[in-house]
């Protein structure tokens, strides 16, 4: 549970009960993680595509990848709040999130 909404959930109720379902805050079993540590220096910004889509662009590439069209997607961490994409092969996170929930997340 995120930190701020644990806190919260403290401050606000009584005796409050914990229900955890798989392991609390840890990746599914399945995933294989590898790191590549790249300085900030070395990424480049869009690599030739598209950056800056509007809403209705964002949701035909979502809809594209779902379908097969598209084997990439490229997005930002907003992503992985709310969408599932069952049988995904591969998550590169351009940045690490802030948070290992949100890191949970994004990989599964």
């Amino acid at each position: 549970m995120p930190t701020k909404v644990l806190n919260f959930a403290k401050s606000a109720l009584v005796k409050p009960a914990t229900v955890n379902v798989g392991r609390p805050g840890a990746a599914n079993l399945g995933v294989i993680q590898e790191v590549e540590y790249v300085k900030q220096e070395a990424k480049s910004g869009c690599s030739g595509h598209s950056c800056g889509m509007d809403q209705k662009e964002r949701e035909d590439a979502i809809s594209s990848f779902k379908k097969g069209k598209k084997d990439v997607l490229v997005a930002t961490g907003v992503v992985s709040k709310g969408l599932d994409f069952p049988d995904i092969q591969h998550v590169i996170n351009y940045d690490m999130p802030a948070q290992i929930e949100d890191y949970v997340h994004r990989i599964g």
